[in-house]
């Protein structure tokens, strides 16, 4: 799941893509392996937040490019994900105060 926060004036309208990619060792190049877009509207005193997640992902380097619909780079979010059998999954839980 990537999360992300946006700051915009108050007369945007957008639409924002998440490219995710997956380093291939095999061919030593990153893969594209989605692009998935929503819209945002800007002059929300606390930003925009938004969030895109993938399904049967797999274990290795990943690259989130956060894109305006020009494709203008606002960011990149750089994880890796490592598996192990050992280790039991954990639950996602959620504090409000």
């Amino acid at each position: 799941m990537c999360f992300l926060l946006i700051f915009a004036p108050t007369a945007l309208q957008k639409s924002i893509i998440h490219r995710w990619k997956w380093y291939n060792e095999s061919i030593n190049e990153w893969v594209t392996v989605d692009n998935i877009s929503y819209n945002i509207t800007g002059g929300r005193n606390n930003g925009y937040r938004g969030y895109t997640y993938k399904n049967n992902i797999k274990p290795g380097l990943w690259s989130v490019e956060v894109l305006t619909e020009e494709e203008l780079l606002l960011g990149v979010i750089d994880f890796e994900i490592i598996t192990d059998s050992n280790l039991t999954p954990q639950r996602l839980t959620q504090h409000k105060f």
